[in-house]
């Protein structure tokens, strides 16, 4: 009986490498033993049992340990090559015994374009296939369906906004995140436990009104279970590489657009996915289907190496990466030394700049002490005339007021002339009518 076998990551802090496991898991009749995909060349089995595995999802951490074990009988289909890594090997593990690998068991099921054009370069059999989350299926509607939204690992202010969005609703915003602290645990759970694990997830994706996320293997799977799903993709910040092939058929914006209502997305009545990912999904169910049954039928492709032959492919894998950094040294030396060359010189002139500024301020700071001599002069001057004027106003306002009274007592004369004078003329009338009746 055929031994299968699923890749998995043991000490992930992603579950999204747990979902990729998942849906690989699916397709197999049974699973007899997992591949942890770190350590594929130290796999092995008692009386070298042949294992039949879908290799799907990210590779690869520890590229040193590429090729896997002959032993294994892989299907590569949804399979993403990165070139980073811990030891900077880049891609250069698909060279020699490691690309001969692969061009045993082509075609390679590429994830993505990015993948398929570094298998291209080195004459490797190769077609974009897609990924392999696109094929899970539908899960149970519950009673709570619809009545949330799932906001997974966005920014605070994106999810703020998201509860703005639905203030006047009974829409509740449910926040979750991907990362996981498996790569932290001595020893994390089983996989039956982080099955569970991604089956409550797809449950909860699965129920909700819709979903907005940064990650790929949530929007993914939400496409494929027909939950409708809004991206946030900053081509600034986020790997080209692993998202330009599904742009085309996923929703999707920049965070700063979604911020600023830039979307054409309603978080109330979110819009139905697109369906252009159906062929794709069709295809790679085709052809793991037809794998699993041509392994039933027929003999397995033969790769094989030995330890000397592993040792030198290595060998030659470390002197390229050990050439390549001593290459960086050199040219991080350089720029050392002409970072230095030119501080030395920007401190040289910083230094004339500083003594001239140094005069600049000493030739200021004499103006401004004659200025201030001079604005005091000017200051105790006015003072001066000030206190002038002030005496002169009080001069003024007495003199001012000595006049008002004499003009009042010049008034009060008049008065007394003019009755004086009215009083003399009627005596002198009266004088003179006396006189006139005596003649």
């Amino acid at each position: 009986m055929r031994k299968y076998g699923v890749i998995w990551y043991e000490k992930t802090d992603n579950i999204g490498d747990d979902i990729q496991t998942y849906a690989a898991s699916r397709f197999l009749p049974h699973i007899d033993c997992l591949l942890e995909r770190e350590h594929l060349d130290s796999f092995f089995l008692p009386d070298e049992e042949k294992v039949v595995a879908i290799f799907n999802g990210w590779f690869l951490h520890k590229k040193y340990r590429w090729p896997p074990n002959p032993n294994i009988f892989p299907l590569c289909i949804g399979i993403h090559f990165t070139p980073n890594d811990q030891w900077d090997i880049g891609y250069h593990f698909l060279d020699g015994i490691g690309g001969d690998y692969l061009r045993t068991f082509a075609p390679i099921g590429c994830r993505d374009e990015a993948t398929y054009q570094e298998l291209k370069k080195r004459d490797i059999r190769a077609y974009i296939s897609g990924c392999l989350t696109l094929t899970l299926p539908r899960r149970p509607l519950r009673a709570d369906a619809g009545s949330y939204i799932c906001a997974v690992d966005v920014t605070e202010s994106v999810h703020s906004a998201m509860k703005a969005k639905l203030r006047q609703s009974n829409i509740e915003v449910k926040q979750i995140t991907h990362w996981v602290d498996y790569c932290n645990m001595e020893r994390p759970p089983e996989w039956n436990k982080r099955q569970q694990v991604v089956e409550q997830l797809l449950d909860c994706y699965q129920n909700a009104r819709c979903v907005v996320t940064t990650r790929l293997h949530c929007a993914l799977p939400c496409l494929a279970m027909g939950v409708p799903v809004l991206l946030l993709y900053d081509s600034s910040k986020d790997d080209s590489t692993r998202y330009s092939t599904f742009l085309q058929w996923l929703y999707h914006c920049t965070t700063q657009e979604f911020l600023e209502n830039k979307v054409n997305f309603d978080l109330r009545t979110p819009p139905e996915n697109r369906n252009g990912f159906l062929m794709a999904r069709n295809n790679i169910e085709k052809e793991i289907k037809f794998f699993l049954e041509n392994t039933l039928r027929s003999e397995m492709p033969k790769f094989s190496y030995t330890e000397v032959q592993k040792k030198e492919w290595q060998k030659l894998l470390l002197e390229k990466i050990a050439n390549q950094s001593a290459e960086r040294i050199e040219k991080i030396k350089i720029q050392i030394a002409e970072q230095q060359e030119k501080r030395d010189y920007d401190i040289t002139e910083l230094g004339k700049y500083s003594a001239a500024l140094q005069a600049q301020i000493r030739d200021c700071e004499g103006r401004l002490q004659k200025e201030i001599s001079l604005r005091n002069q000017v200051e105790t001057c006015l003072e001066d005339k000030i206190r002038e004027c002030t005496h002169l106003k009080m001069q003024v306002d007495v003199q001012i007021k000595q006049n008002k009274e004499i003009q009042q007592r010049a008034e009060a004369l008049q008065q007394q002339i003019e009755s004086l004078l009215s009083s003399r003329l009627v005596q002198i009338a009266l004088t003179v009518r006396r006189f006139l009746k005596r003649k």
